[in-house]
């Protein structure tokens, strides 16, 4: 009787089978992740399996041996960013990007924070591993490689699954990719393993376009921005030369609650009071895209508008700074 492809590399299914299963888990316990749609929630069950079969495929190019070793390490690695990633959500409400791993060395200061976010039950996410350890000692490993028929099918099925996730995740949410900065969407689309793959492309090009970028590409910046400039009010300018300024900021509060009521009590009496006779900036919030506080401060502190792309401390991780071409 002829064995099926589950028969002949049943720890390879085996291994899927488990990732998949902890991811979409994952997914759904240790993220926040809202669905609108029944493609969307699809998307979440499919997506893991867009990496994990190819990932896991390579291994069906050495022999059992080394594909458990392989297969085993891969569950670890894949595992080590579940569990990191939410950690990191878990505090952040974010997903972990390359500047951050930047950033590394400030989670010493965080230490008891992140004891704290750590769970016990993250140690079972490790379970898988130690049943396929079990079962890889109990059952001998052969020393021959998987047929080329075999690989080539295994390689167009996991070609397909990937096109099949990202033509799904375009039409849920078109021009995706458009939008870097909304990393829910992403992972909600493409999936945790994926995103991580695309943020490290696309951080490895944006550090290529800015060392290979010329005078040419410099001057078109200059031109734009010469080209967009805005004279400052005339009647405002210089207002307050030869004066004491106090600026006044707060921490995750919205321009609209000011002159509002609850319970026929103003919410900001203080502010409603200081305003009538100083300037308030209407859509400051709206200004400070998405980085808020910290893009917040970083519009007070020299008058540049941030990214839309995405915070400027999380572009800007390993320097804390920015070069002004135009001044």
């Amino acid at each position: 009787m002829k064995k099926t492809f589950f028969s002949n590399h049943r720890f390879l299914c085996l291994s899927i089978l488990f990732m998949w299963m902890k991811t979409y888990a994952v997914y759904k316990l240790g993220f926040d992740l809202q669905n609108n749609s029944v493609l969307e929630e699809c998307l979440l069950l499919i997506n893991p399996l867009s990496f994990i079969v190819p990932l896991f495929g390579i291994a069906l190019l050495l022999t059992e041996k080394k594909q458990r070793i392989f297969l085993l390490s891969a569950n670890v690695m894949l595992t080590g960013i579940l569990i990191a990633n939410t950690v990191f959500y878990g505090f952040y409400i974010d997903f972990i990007t390359i500047p951050v791993l930047f950033q590394a060395s400030n989670m010493g200061d965080m230490g008891s924070s992140v004891q704290e976010l750590f769970h016990p039950l993250y140690i079972a996410l490790f379970l898988d591993i130690a049943v396929l350890f079990y079962l890889g000692k109990r059952h001998k490993a052969g020393k021959g490689k998987t047929g080329a028929r075999t690989v080539k099918a295994y390689a167009w099925a996991s070609a397909g699954l990937m096109l099949c996730n990202l033509a799904l995740s375009e039409a849920e949410q078109p021009k995706l990719f458009k939008h870097p900065f909304d990393r829910e969407a992403l992972v909600k689309g493409i999936g945790l393993f994926h995103f991580h793959l695309y943020d490290t492309i696309s951080q490895t090009l944006n550090a290529g376009a800015k060392a290979f970028a010329d005078e040419d590409s410099l001057a078109a910046v200059a031109n734009y921005t010469q080209a967009d400039y805005s004279r400052p009010s005339e009647s405002k300018f210089g207002l307050a030369k030869g004066r004491n300024v106090i600026f006044v900021t707060l921490e995750s509060t919205q321009r609209f609650v000011m002159d509002e009521r609850v319970n026929e009590r103003e919410i900001t009496p203080f502010l409603n009071k200081l305003r009538k006779k100083s300037y308030d900036f209407t859509h400051f919030y709206q200004q400070t895209e998405q980085g808020k506080t910290s893009d917040s401060e970083f519009i007070t502190a020299n008058s540049l508008y941030p990214s839309s792309a995405a915070p400027f401390f999380l572009q800007k991780a390993a320097t804390g700074s920015i070069r002004c071409t135009i001044c």
